[in-house]
């Protein structure tokens, strides 16, 4: 979060939700894994939540991406059961996973205009899509 305190932070990026917009999340799991103790379902949960919190009545989705040496096919079946979308990379390609996280990223907002609210849960650096 560069030298900034989390109230500046806040203060200059503070979260707006429209209220009747779907959300989708993105999340990369790799870059925010889930914390120990909990499982896809309740992180699901907790997301959903977190977004109903802003407001927000309409449907919330979430687009989870991986790696396959951490995405045993148990762990996808728990993702999968609990409600997410789930995608699969090779192992070590952050910018593979990156770059499809940003086509799905172009493709939702295409498919769902104003009102509709967007979340990235990733640690994309400006080198991540230099190339594009």
């Amino acid at each position: 979060m560069s030298n900034l305190d989390e109230a500046t932070y806040k203060n200059l990026y503070p979260l707006r939700f429209y209220k009747d917009g779907k959300t989708r999340v993105f999340w990369d799991v790799e870059d925010y894994p889930i914390p120990d103790g909990l499982d896809p379902a309740s992180i699901y949960q907790r997301m959903k939540e977190a977004v109903k919190k802003h407001g927000c009545d309409a449907e919330v989705t979430i687009h989870a991406y991986a790696e396959n040496n951490t995405f045993s096919d148990e762990l996808r079946r728990q993702f999968c059961d609990a409600g997410f979308k789930v995608e699969v990379f090779t192992e070590g390609d952050k910018y593979v996973r990156h770059c499809a996280m940003y086509a799905d990223v172009m493709i939702w907002t295409l498919e769902n205009p104003k009102p509709s609210n967007l979340v990235v849960l990733a640690n994309i650096m400006e080198d991540d899509f230099g190339y594009i």
